[in-house]
């Protein structure tokens, strides 16, 4: 799993597949692990760049395919691609300042950020992409039934739940051999789906996220109109926390 080349071209046909196959949609449950696995490279947070330089290729190439091979969004998919490599170089950042005990949970949370802070720019910016993929969670755009246990958590509780399912992945292959990993993965993919069945409620869709967030005035005082994107929101304060207590140990080790 250490050869870089490998996993740039593992990444981009799960990516692709998972954004383009939607009978597939199983692929978006690991399409991520190999670029996890680039984080782990030796010395990786010493070449940030190039880490930098590869997820940029992944997700570019992921991106294109992911809106229909059309031109016209270049500027839309070269802007994700930045947007989705960003976790991957704060946590190299945030390791380097932090240390080894900087865990790979710490992607999830700048992954989850981004995504909340895209949905407020497109709102200030009133841009309307509703043909595209945005969102990790769309790739599960096709499985609503997946997913109605989000009414109270968010549309990007689906995006929490896709990556916490690939780092689960990558602790699988990345770790010795363990049963309770094993099942810890399959928990992790096949829980929400199941509990999806046993609730009554309608699933927040990315209309829905758009809806509120672009509404001047919200009547309604209880559920997802209430409380929003809450996990997101959650996630953009804590990658701050982060973000300043790598930066001032980082200061701190030079001096």
């Amino acid at each position: 799993m250490q050869n870089r080349w490998v996993l740039s071209a593992a990444s981009v046909l799960l990516l692709s597949g998972a954004y383009f196959l939607e009978r597939w949609p199983l692929l978006s449950f690991i399409a991520l692990i190999p670029c996890f696995a680039l984080t782990d490279l030796p010395k990786a947070e010493e070449k940030i760049l190039e880490v930098t330089e590869i997820l940029l290729f992944i997700f570019g190439i992921s991106l294109y395919v992911a809106f229909d091979f059309d031109l016209k969004y270049i500027f839309s998919f070269v802007a994700l691609a930045g947007l989705y490599a960003l976790p991957f170089i704060l946590f190299l950042f945030s390791r380097k300042g932090g240390g080894p005990l900087t865990g790979h949970f710490l992607i999830l949370i700048f992954w989850l950020a981004g995504e909340y802070l895209l949905i407020k720019l497109l709102v200030v910016l009133n841009i309307y992409l509703t043909t595209v993929p945005l969102f990790v969670a769309d790739m599960l755009a096709a499985r609503p039934e997946w997913f109605k246990w989000n009414a109270q958590a968010g549309y990007l509780a689906v995006s929490a739940w896709i990556l916490a399912s690939n780092w689960f992945g990558y602790r699988l292959i990345s770790k010795p051999f363990s049963i309770f990993n094993i099942l810890i993965f399959l928990v992790a993919v096949a829980g929400p789906i199941g509990i999806s069945y046993l609730v009554s409620s309608e699933s927040i869709s990315r209309e829905n996220v758009f809806e509120l967030y672009r509404s001047v005035s919200v009547t309604e005082t209880s559920g997802y109109a209430m409380h929003g994107e809450w996990i997101g929101r959650t996630c953009a304060w804590v990658s701050v926390l982060v973000l300043l207590f790598s930066f001032v140990k980082l200061k701190t080790k030079k001096k």
